[in-house]
This record gives C-alpha cells, structure tokens and sequence, in this order.
C-alpha cells in the first residue's frame, strides 16, 4: 500500500527532533540568533525552527 506524502514528511520531521539538542536550540534562541542562523546550525528546516520556537514560548 502507498503512504501518504503527508505520513512521509510527519516521520521525516520526527527524526528531525530525535536528533535536535533543544538545550543547543535554546542557547541559539537566547543569543539572538535568526531562525535561519540556527536552522542552518543544527541542519534542520527554518519552518520547525519557527515551528519549535512557537512551541517553546506558547503560554499553556
């Protein structure tokens, strides 16, 4: 059976943060960083850089 594109990229991006040190990504964050700065530092896309930080600053 075909997997749906939208399967394919959701586990391609949770490989992606298995490998992300959000410690490092923080650090990034609170130096000031661009969210292109720091996606092209840890070799991950700028939209799970807005994505996480979005996730990291929402008030729950």
């Amino acid at each position: 059976m075909r997997r749906k594109l939208s399967d394919i990229l959701q586990e391609k991006r949770g490989k992606e943060l298995l490998e992300l040190n959000l410690h490092d990504f923080i650090e990034m964050k609170e130096a000031g960083l661009s969210d292109g700065e720091i996606a092209s530092e840890l070799g991950i896309s700028r939209s799970l850089v807005l994505h996480l930080g979005n996730e990291i600053t929402k008030d729950y």
